[in-house]
């Protein structure tokens, strides 16, 4: 049987005293510490863990953990976003054009059809 603990959505983070909250209440705060310049690991105390009714349904390790991008808020935004009905439309034409140049790839034994492999046009004003 699969274990389901909390997910990170299940936590509510505070931007302004730089914290997240747990489900039981408990705060999960961060040294500051910046991993791979944009990760961020906020952890709970181990007193809070040790004495939590809900830690069967959190974590298997002594304290809970969670990251953080830097760019969380944006994420957010952006998985907002993909909600959206215009997402969804914006996917469909985003697909017929890339079943297109698949289509143009292999019929035309194009092999490296890359952006990055096209040389910069020049554009004069």
């Amino acid at each position: 049987m699969l274990r389901r603990t909390f997910s990170r959505s299940d936590f509510v983070f505070d931007s302004e005293l730089n914290i997240y909250v747990c489900p039981g209440g408990a705060q999960l705060t961060s040294t500051g510490n910046i991993d791979q310049g944009h990760i961020v690991y906020y952890r709970a105390s181990k007193n809070d863990c040790s004495t939590c009714s809900l830690k069967p349904k959190c974590t298997t390790a002594i304290v809970r953990k969670i990251t953080r991008d830097l760019n969380e808020e944006v994420r957010d935004q952006v998985r907002a976003l993909a909600n959206t009905d215009a997402f969804h439309q914006s996917r469909r034409e985003r697909k017929k054009v890339e079943m297109r140049f698949a289509h143009i790839s292999e019929t035309r034994r194009i092999s490296d059809f890359h952006s990055e492999k096209l040389q910069p046009s020049i554009v004069v004003i």
